[in-house]
């Protein structure tokens, strides 16, 4: 994949930011794991499951997912 991986990082904080839907911190997080910030993604996913009720069952699996995903990859 050729992309501006920083700039798709920025624009998913800024929607979220703005907006304040988990879809965006999801994508947000997934950027970090893409760009290598296992600690970023973890640190995020992490804070997202602090609020279980936003988040759809999908959404919730998928960041546990990630997390252990970001995990593995940092050790």
């Amino acid at each position: 994949m050729n992309g501006d991986t920083a700039t798709a990082l920025m624009l998913f904080l800024k929607a979220y930011d703005l907006k304040k839907k988990v879809s965006y911190a999801l994508s947000a997080a997934n950027m970090h794991l893409t760009r290598g910030d296992c600690a970023s993604a973890i640190a995020l996913y992490k804070e997202i499951l602090r609020y279980p009720s936003k988040l759809t069952l999908k959404q919730q699996c998928m960041a546990e997912r990630r997390i252990a995903e970001a995990w593995r990859s940092s050790h």
